[in-house]
């Protein structure tokens, strides 16, 4: 069975599309407000591994070129992106 719901998926490092589709899990029912709440934080667990891993790469290139100032803003934003991570996992393990 399928059920609908929306969220981003991004296209490219600087668009972000929403837009409604439905996705086959396989459950055979519909999904309640839990269970796609917790496929809602999964993604956006891995959403913001995504943009860490970016903020990583373009510290470490800021430093190369001498944005000594760039890079630490940088790896201080990925520095919170690791701590919402932290904080989505910690949900994923107060469901019952």
């Amino acid at each position: 069975m399928t059920h609908d719901h929306d969220h981003k998926h991004c296209h490219d490092e600087h668009h972000h599309n929403s837009h409604d589709h439905s996705h086959d899990h396989g459950h055979g029912v519909e999904l309640d407000d839990t269970e796609k709440l917790k496929i809602r934080i999964q993604h956006w667990i891995g959403h913001n591994m995504q943009h860490r891993d970016s903020l990583d790469e373009w510290s470490d290139r800021a430093r190369e070129s001498g944005l000594e100032k760039v890079a630490d803003a940088l790896d201080r934003s990925s520095q919170k992106l690791s701590d919402s991570v932290d904080e989505l996992e910690t949900a994923l393990t107060l469901f019952d």
